[in-house]
């Protein structure tokens, strides 16, 4: 047998009801408004023991069936809709490996992340048209490593920024009207961190 013809390993696995699968992926691309268009409809696929959790923008449905992980992998949900509608099979075998899926024999791209355990394979639940306080509340609700795997540390980054500038700004052209700096904190904290931390506890910006 050539290298090239040597089966890639499979890491992780998962056997349903073709049905059931549809049924989840009419679930999840009935809660996406018919605006949004197709490349935008991005999958992200959760495979722990006896369980798959499927998450696109604005919904969330765990699959209970025959599977092992834990991996975590992201595809297009309308071409996963088109294979599971033209599966013939009443089951339907999700294979997952470095980079790769296959899905009863057909094999396609995708990116794929491995973990010894679940620790940061929480995904990040973000409305569809989530705002500027939605990120940078991230931390109070998830790890670094959640954030970083969801690709959403550069975007808590930016916003962090953004927000810092904008208070140096704020505090100089407050002055003058004899607000201090720490009051402007402590209403920050209070209005976009919902921390009602007192002015002497904490300055989060300076």
């Amino acid at each position: 047998m050539k290298s090239k013809d040597v089966p890639k390993p499979i890491k992780a696995s998962f056997k349903c009801k073709t049905i059931e699968l549809r049924d989840t992926i009419k679930f999840l691309n009935a809660s996406i408004p018919s605006k949004v268009e197709g490349y935008k409809r991005r999958l992200e696929v959760t495979v722990k023991t006896d369980e798959v959790i499927f998450v696109t923008a604005g919904s969330k449905k765990t699959l209970y069936c025959e599977a092992f992980g834990p991996v975590k992998f992201e595809m297009s949900l309308l071409y996963l809709k088109d294979m599971a509608d033209t599966c013939i099979s009443r089951t339907s075998t999700i294979s997952i490996g470095d980079w790769f899926l296959t899905y009863n024999g057909h094999t396609i791209d995708v990116e794929t992340c491995y973990f010894e355990d679940f620790t940061i394979l929480r995904s990040i639940a973000l409305p569809m048209n989530y705002k500027v306080n939605d990120i940078l509340n991230l931390p109070n609700k998830y790890t670094p490593e959640e954030i970083r795997f969801n690709k959403l540390e550069d975007e808590y980054n930016s916003a962090m920024l953004k927000l810092g500038n904008d208070l140096k700004i704020i505090k100089q052209r407050l002055k003058k009207y004899g607000i201090t700096e720490i009051e402007i904190d402590k209403f920050i904290n209070e209005r976009i961190f919902h921390d009602p931390k007192t002015a002497n506890n904490e300055q989060i910006f300076y």
